[in-house]
């Protein structure tokens, strides 16, 4: 293995090794008995499409009874290795895009708590500089976003990028971990990505073909 991708796989430890934090972002669920452990992530990368003879991958990730479906970016391979979370990995092994459910919905409550969102993104990345907090929409619902610098524990320079969003299925959090120097390519790469993730939620899961891309 090279070096490059033995320092990419380091910082993608890392990465993991702190996001596994009590997701605190979410109201616990009423009733008295201990919660029911959250189902496993699992998912599957098919070629469904060819353009241009590109094979153009999609995955199709099922959560308990939900379905997600998003196109995995040209060069990117998706690491399903955790239960808890799944990770697109780009070519050069330096930007790493996330995706998990963090807790169920509460009824009745349509948006986040954004202090508890930001509480759990500083104890995924421990004293992170969050530089900018705003909101985008990701498959029809508002979410919380929060740009940030963060060194991690071997002392490299990271920018990031969470977004936490309300679903049927739970708060799902978004994110993106890269080196400083890949923070704008490594965002248009997110970007892209959010465009083509979709949900179940209509009663039919929704994919993204190349032709409808953007």
């Amino acid at each position: 293995m090279s070096r490059r991708k033995l320092i990419g796989l380091l910082s993608l430890l890392i990465s993991l090794v702190h996001a596994v934090a009590a997701d605190e972002a979410v109201e616990p669920a009423a009733g008295n008995g201990p919660p029911n452990p959250p189902p496993a992530l699992k998912a599957s990368v098919r070629g469904d499409d060819s353009v241009g003879g590109r094979t153009i991958h999609h995955a199709y990730v099922n959560y308990g009874t939900n379905r997600f479906s998003f196109v995995v970016p040209e060069g990117c391979h998706v690491d399903g290795s955790s239960s808890e979370k799944l990770v697109v990995v780009n070519e050069g092994y330096d930007c790493f895009i996330g995706f998990r459910v963090v807790g169920l919905r509460p009824a009745g409550i349509p948006t986040l708590n954004v202090d508890h969102c930001r509480e759990l993104l500083l104890s995924r990345y421990p004293k992170a500089e969050i530089t900018e907090e705003y909101s985008r929409s990701v498959a029809n619902h508002e979410g919380a976003v929060f740009d940030f610098r963060w060194r991690n524990s071997s002392g490299t320079v990271q920018s990031g990028r969470v977004i936490f969003v309300p679903m049927s299925a739970g708060f799902v959090e978004f994110s993106l971990v890269t080196t400083e120097e890949k923070t704008s390519a490594g965002q248009e790469l997110f970007h892209r990505f959010l465009l083509t993730f979709r949900t179940d939620e209509s009663g039919k899961l929704e994919v993204v073909h190349f032709a409808e891309n953007v």
